[in-house]
């Protein structure tokens, strides 16, 4: 689920690039856009779920240090997982040091595409 979240909110840049009802003021402030740090996470992690790895132009400006994923007893929120089973836990770390739980990624990422949206009129 994570992967096709990361991939669908890089996409969403393709999408409002290439969509004719995207007003013109809101394809030019996609350049400015992609430059969020948590956007440029994104792009990492897409790329290197679907092509294994980063190659060495995107390693050189990848912003994202690793991405991990435990499961086990102990893991996750309490009680979000089936009885006897934890729920997985995704860490997503950046290069400068910050740290982020999937979900608090995840809804970052989420407020940023919003704002973006809301102040174009999409």
């Amino acid at each position: 689920r994570f992967f096709n979240f990361v991939v669908t909110a890089h996409s969403l840049n393709d999408w409002m690039k290439n969509d004719l009802s995207v007003p013109q003021s809101a394809k030019n402030s996609l350049g400015n856009h992609r430059r969020d740090l948590l956007l440029r996470t994104c792009r990492d992690v897409a790329n290197a779920c679907k092509h294994f790895e980063l190659d060495a132009a995107n390693q050189a400006r990848a912003v994202t240090a690793s991405v991990s994923s435990q499961s086990g007893f102990g893991v996750g929120r309490y009680g979000a997982g089936a009885y006897g089973k934890s729920e997985e836990s995704i860490r997503v770390a950046l290069r400068n040091g910050r740290r982020f739980n999937v979900l608090e990624f995840s809804e970052q990422v989420v407020s940023i595409w919003a704002a973006f949206l809301s102040k174009h009129g999409v």
